[in-house]
């Protein structure tokens, strides 16, 4: 289990997020009809889950920072 701290730095390598539905729609529709250079939608994908890693990390960093008022 990762531990967030608020203020910390993003880890080296965030990962991978799980591909969606539409990621692999995509890749069956350039697989069967465009033929492309090869890895090219792999690193594609590759490139677009770890940036979505590293935003979701980002995002809760950021909701880890913020100062939350109990009301009570």
């Amino acid at each position: 289990m990762l531990r967030r701290r608020a203020g910390g730095s993003p880890p080296p390598e965030p990962g991978l997020i799980p591909l969606t539905v539409p990621e692999v729609k995509r890749l069956l529709a350039t697989a069967l009809h465009y033929p492309k250079p090869p890895d090219h939608d792999t690193h594609w994908l590759t490139w677009r889950r770890r940036h979505q890693a590293r935003a979701r990390w980002f995002h809760q960093r950021t909701r880890l920072n913020r100062d939350y008022a109990l009301v009570g």
